[in-house]
């Protein structure tokens, strides 16, 4: 029996790529693991799409390909239906990591996620910050507020889920990023974040030689995973903070294998509550400000 559940998983689990080659290889390796744990392998449901796309009406696609671009308007179609009507639970994902010159916000977020984002900018600006914004456009972020929109803000939105992503790091502390973190705070119940550091350009414990990444990046990573029941809240988010440094994890094997162990034995990783509302750190004070 164990296939047939497989299958129907696998049918439940939607992705978007952007590229064509990640596209080929995520349909490659999602088909061998179904098949591997005794599946059938049906269509998987991974679009070639561009995640920040607005959904838009079928009037409007276009290829130019005349009768060979009909699967990919099939495809945009489907992935369209995925954005605005299909229910989502769970938002799993790596954004991009770029951070935005002057002229590739509309270019690469396109305008409805640029005009959508500018509300995590606004409470920064009303307490002063504003010249911290110069750091704001990120890629990263505005897969942040695509997953806000998807999960709270679409029509039929459900206002609860999971949302699981490693991202890069700056956004726990960096003051242009406080929006970010009071809307986080208010939209979901729990937030826990394991920060996995990395940053080949920070200081270091003087006894500690280096502290690998666990991506081939110099910026430093960090997960976050927040959950949101859907029922009415007036408190804002508990936050917790698990450092990879305090389990003596320094080394991307060991960091690995620290979060893999942790996901049998919650226990490993020593989660500390984040005090503080609104804007306030994604970090508790006394751990290092620098990695």
């Amino acid at each position: 029996m164990i296939g047939p559940i497989i299958s129907d998983f696998a049918q439940r689990m939607y992705g978007f790529e952007l590229l064509v080659g990640p596209y080929t290889v995520a349909h490659y390796r999602m088909a061998r693991e179904v098949l591997n744990r005794g599946g059938g392998v049906p269509p998987i449901p991974i679009y070639l799409t561009d995640t920040l796309a607005p959904p838009v009406d079928e009037r409007r696609i276009n290829t130019h390909l005349g009768f060979l671009g009909a699967p990919m308007v099939h495809e945009r179609e489907a992935a369209d239906r995925v954005k605005s009507d299909t229910p989502i639970l769970a938002i799993i994902g790596n954004p991009p990591y770029k951070r935005l010159k002057r002229g590739e916000i509309e270019r690469l977020v396109g305008r409805t996620m640029s005009e959508r984002w500018e509300d995590l900018k606004v409470p920064v600006r009303a307490a002063g910050l504003g010249l911290s914004l110069n750091a704001f456009p990120d890629l990263c972020i505005a897969f942040y507020r695509w997953a806000l929109w998807r999960l709270f803000e679409v029509e039929g939105a459900q206002g609860r889920g999971v949302l699981a992503f490693i991202t890069n790091r700056t956004f726990l502390t960096s003051a242009g990023y406080g929006g970010l973190r009071q809307t986080l705070r208010q939209r979901f119940a729990t937030i826990r974040i394991i920060d996995l550091r990395g940053n080949n350009r920070g200081a270091l414990p003087a006894t500690v030689e280096r502290d690998e990444n666990v991506f081939k990046i110099e910026v430093g990573v960090c997960i976050l995973v927040a959950t949101a029941s859907g029922r009415a809240r007036e408190e804002e988010a508990d936050v917790f903070y698990a450092d990879v440094w305090r389990a003596g994890a320094f080394r991307r094997r060991e960091k690995l294998a620290l979060v893999e162990g942790a996901a049998t034995r919650p226990d490993r990783l020593a989660f500390e509550q984040v005090e503080g509302a609104a804007m306030a750190r994604f970090k508790p004070r006394g751990f290092r400000e620098r990695d």
